[in-house]
């Protein structure tokens, strides 16, 4: 009887982690194994097992709106490495390469020290693929983050401007 149920799992998680973009998939793994990196890779189930502990912990509106939008994430990838460990070279191809699979840049910022790229792939006003690139000079950081969603696009930008606007 066991076996059946852990069939079915394991092509539930299977399914779920094949979902993401083929060029995220490369970047994720030549880099993942990377010395002074840290990845972590997560499919949406297990986020929203979580989302009842994380909706209790926040206190702004904002942060519970974002976390709404969770329910809609199917599989998340995480990087954390260092700037020796992914060169400037290696996510400026990444970006240029997202360009031509059809990702547009949703937001971009530029400081002293610091660049944050976000770029999506939509169809139909949904937001299939996000993904997040912070270049932090000061603490020789880079983060990239990647979500497949099923969001709609004007609930992404609600989120934005509540967040700026609360910021001001």
């Amino acid at each position: 009887m066991k076996t059946p149920f852990f069939l079915l799992l394991f092509a539930c998680f299977g399914l779920q982690l094949q979902a993401q973009n083929n060029i995220i998939d490369n970047f994720y793994h030549t880099h993942k194994r990377a010395d002074n990196t840290v990845n972590v890779m997560l499919p949406g189930l297990v986020l929203q097992l979580g989302l009842p502990i994380l909706k209790a912990n926040v206190d702004t509106h904002v942060e519970r709106n974002a976390l709404d939008l969770l329910q809609d994430v199917r599989s998340v990838k995480l990087l954390v490495t260092t700037q020796r460990e992914m060169p400037e070279k290696h996510r400026s191809r990444f970006l240029r390469d997202l360009s031509e699979e059809g990702f547009e840049p949703l937001v971009q910022v530029r400081s002293k020290d610091q660049q944050v790229d976000v770029v999506i792939r939509e169809k139909n006003d949904i937001v299939r693929n996000l993904v997040v690139f912070v270049n932090d000079n000061e603490d020789d950081e880079v983060i990239f983050f990647s979500l497949k969603t099923k969001i709609h696009l004007e609930d992404l930008e609600a989120i934005i401007n509540d967040a700026i606007a609360e910021s001001e």
